[in-house]
């Protein structure tokens, strides 16, 4: 991080933004530890995909020189890696729809 970015405030009002929200979450399931772990199992499996297709995209963009990218190989096991991950969160859509 630049020493520009700590001056301007930016980085610390976003930490005093997350140190907040992580806080207000921690108190509301304080109480009930289930609801803690249901709302980071649903955050994670909504996540991951979206993730995981901007990290495939960032290695794969033409701002990376040719011999940092990855090959066809780990390319195509990174395409497995996201479609793995889009059925599970369907997979998880569809217990959560049929459990409420």
């Amino acid at each position: 991080m630049s020493r520009s970015a700590v001056r301007s405030g930016d980085y610390w009002a976003w930490a005093a933004i997350l140190t907040a929200g992580a806080l207000l979450i921690i108190g509301r399931f304080m109480t009930s530890l289930l609801s803690l772990v249901d709302l980071a199992t649903i955050l994670s499996f909504v996540t991951a995909p979206f993730l995981g297709i901007l990290a495939y995209r960032a290695m794969t963009a033409p701002a990376v020189p040719a011999e940092f990218r990855p090959g066809a190989g780990l390319r195509a096991m990174a395409i497995v890696g996201i479609a793995f991950l889009l059925a599970f969160l369907g997979a998880f859509i569809l217990h959560r729809l049929s459990v409420a």
